[in-house]
């Protein structure tokens, strides 16, 4: 096996959105390919299918999650969370919602107290720092220092 063969090998970092608002999705995207440019990246609108992904990935040590709470179908990021906790427990969740975090906690069960919560609309820097800490990692590049070369 050669250093190539080994490299295409390992296994990616994958990030799941689950968000029904493209504007939303192009700036989370933006800010995680910014953090790192070898990111997979999925994006669903739905629990349906974000649940097919979730359990697509349940073997992987490198999937985060990122969803909404409010969905295009009944579902809710709630819907989300409990598959994530049966099927790929180990993912990072983060819930961002313009729903305040106390009217929704509730509902994320069985581990309420695990769920990462941001508001939306979100500053642009804090939505960056929460995107860094689900990859885990202090990643180089900065949206600020991005943004400053444009």
């Amino acid at each position: 096996m050669n250093a190539n063969s080994e490299i295409c090998e390992a296994e990616s970092s994958t990030i799941l959105i689950v968000e029904d608002d493209p504007t939303f999705v192009l700036v989370l995207k933006t800010i995680l390919l910014l953090l790192d440019p070898e990111l997979t990246i999925e994006c669903v609108d739905n629990y349906e299918q974000a649940a097919i992904c979730i359990r697509k990935h349940s073997s992987s040590k490198s999937f985060s999650i990122i969803s909404d709470f409010n969905l295009k179908t009944s579902s809710t990021g709630a819907d989300v969370w409990a598959t994530r906790c049966e099927v790929c427990p180990q993912a990072p969740f983060l819930l961002i919602s313009t729903i305040q975090n106390s009217e929704i906690l509730s509902e994320f069960k069985p581990f309420p107290e695990a769920v990462n919560y941001l508001p939306k609309p979100s500053n642009l820097t804090v939505l960056q720092d929460e995107c860094r800490k689900l990859m885990g990692s202090s990643l180089s590049r900065d949206l600020l220092e991005y943004a400053s070369f444009k």
